[in-house]
């Protein structure tokens, strides 16, 4: 590729030059080949920044071509060798460079190479807008593509912007099914962020209206309108949208859109009256991923939230072998957010079993992978699974002094105030306990707990309240638990997990002097805490009982 380039030179004096070079150690030889690479990136950008522009442009121009006579347009290793030569190459070679990068950014998809999908389509973008500025069609498509890679990434927040520049470009141009596809990209990743669902709702009403007809696309629009309503907390919406959307998918008897009209409903983990009909589509889901051999972002989803209501059930025969294909299928699929949720699972069936020391391996692994993902939510999570942790190993004054200061410079750590007096109940600091206590947010406590955050907080509530003998606020936090009933309490993917709820009940129920209510749910929790065999649990319900 040299002497194709030193035209003016026979390749003995290119050898000879590359001999200087190698005994000045400006280059060296790259292993287990003839190349030979530089010695030092600073050497490589140095000669590389003083050379003119035009020069520059000229010599990329040149290579590109040379490459292409090479390989030919359609060798899929060297699409990003000349996206990166035309693309330096200036105006002239802009539309070659724009095709090759669009075409090695799809490769890369297929190949489950996000990073480098999302790095060309990326190029491709900047090649748009640089020399294409007119075109918004093709802007918009790309646009689409980055949001994906970027979705796949777990870059959630970066994608959602793609994903709305798409909408409104499809918006202005009239392009219907983009307009969809932006609208079903931007609910998948505004989910992922835990963003609020109204804007999803929106954007996803509008591409209903807009897409009109009843087909495969109109069945994953509904779907994702469940999903949204989900996360804003319209109940009745969201099971409105979901039941439509199944009976749409049966109607067309298309199994991916009933896949996803099923997995929809499973995203409602906190409406604890809809558990049987979430495992009944969750399960029902399943059974087409394995019969269909469905692959992708919707599938790993739905193992999360299922995994969720296994846990929720207590049904540890269905959880174990869940837990191992979603593990595989998530390592396999290269999705880092998916598989930093299923290893916070790993960690709370360690910690519900008594397996300590394996819980604390898991948490670690997935803080390590979990903070290249979103640095804040791992930190956060592997903060809520080591309380857990040391709590059950007696080891909460460990974590007394981190948390007092996070909650101190903190301003809306409301989920961690009920947490700190919960750790002074359980080490028995009665006065800075009840000072925590009486600063919680009761007026926000009141009925069914809509979210993770709002639940996790009557959780740790509760149990300081027991611990207080505090009747004042007894009912309102039975009141706000008693749905739970039956199954077991989990705040998030993360935690806190609690074993049965009725533990917890009757434990309420005893401070409130309801002995026969108390006497039933300490009973209900034994049952439950035995059937899954998760011996932390079983304990603490006898001891309270």
């Amino acid at each position: 590729l040299l002497a194709e380039l030193e035209t003016g030179n026979s390749e003995e004096e290119l050898l000879a030059a590359l001999e200087e070079a190698l005994a000045e150690h400006l280059i060296e030889p790259a292993p287990d080949s003839h190349d030979f690479r530089f010695a030092h990136a600073l050497i490589r950008e140095t000669l590389y920044d003083e050379m003119l522009g035009v020069r520059r442009a000229r010599l990329h121009l040149r290579i590109g071509e040379s490459l292409e006579r090479r390989h030919g347009r359609d060798d899929p290793g060297a699409w990003p060798q000349l996206a990166y030569h035309f693309s330096e190459a200036g105006p002239a070679a802009a539309a070659k460079a724009l095709d090759y990068a669009r075409r090695a950014g799809e490769h890369a998809g297929r190949l489950l190479a996000f990073e480098e999908s999302a790095r060309l389509h990326g190029v491709a973008l900047q090649l748009l807008q640089r020399h294409f500025a007119a075109d918004l069609a093709q802007r918009c498509e790309v646009l689409l593509a980055l949001g994906d890679a970027r979705r796949w990434c777990a870059t959630a927040e970066a994608a959602s912007d793609c994903y709305l520049q798409a909408a409104d470009l499809a918006r202005q141009t009239g392009l219907v099914a983009s307009f969809a596809q932006a609208a079903i990209g931007f609910s998948y990743s505004s989910t992922q962020a835990g963003r609020s669902g109204e804007p999803a709702v929106a954007l996803l009403r509008e591409a209903i209206a807009l897409h009109g007809g009843n087909d495969a696309v109109q069945v994953e629009l509904i779907a994702r309108v469940c999903v949204a309503c989900v996360y804003c907390d319209r109940a009745g919406e969201a099971i409105q949208a979901h039941r439509r959307a199944v009976a749409l998918a049966r109607e067309i008897g298309d199994a991916r859109s009933l896949y996803l009209a099923l997995a929809a409903i499973a995203t409602a983990i906190y409406w604890p009256a809809l558990l049987g009909e979430r495992l009944a589509a969750a399960g029902e889901a399943w059974a087409i991923v394995e019969a269909r051999d469905l692959r992708g972002q919707e599938l790993l989803s739905l193992v999360a939230y299922y995994l969720c209501d296994l846990i929720h059930a207590g049904d540890v025969a269905r959880l174990a072998p869940l837990r191992t294909q979603s593990l595989q299928l998530c390592e396999q699929w290269r999705a880092p957010y998916w598989l930093s949720v299923c290893r916070h699972i790993e960690v709370l069936v360690a910690i519900n079993e008594g397996r300590f020391d394996a819980a604390e391996q898991w948490a670690t692994l997935a803080l390590r992978d979990g903070r290249g993902v979103a640095e804040d939510k791992a930190i956060g999570a592997y903060g809520m699974q080591m309380f857990c942790l040391r709590r059950e190993q007696g080891r909460l004054q460990e974590a007394l002094p981190m948390l007092r200061q996070f909650v101190r410079d903190t301003p809306d750590a409301q989920t961690w105030k009920p947490g700190l007096a919960l750790i002074y109940a359980e080490l028995d600091m009665r006065e800075a306990c009840e000072v925590e206590y009486a600063g919680l947010a009761w007026q926000q406590m009141a009925g069914a707990p809509s979210g993770a955050g709002r639940l996790t907080t009557a959780i740790f509530a509760a149990e300081v309240c027991v611990y207080l003998r505090d009747t004042g606020h007894a009912a309102l936090l039975y009141d706000a638990l008693r749905g739970y009933s039956g199954m077991n309490l989990l705040g998030d993917t993360s935690g806190p997990c609690f074993g049965s709820a009725d533990r917890l009940l009757g434990s309420l129920a005893t401070v409130m002097g309801q002995w026969d209510a108390a006497q039933r749910h300490f009973e209900a929790a034994l049952a439950m805490d035995a059937a899954t065999g998760w011996k932390v649990w079983l304990a603490h319900s006898r001891h309270r009982y």
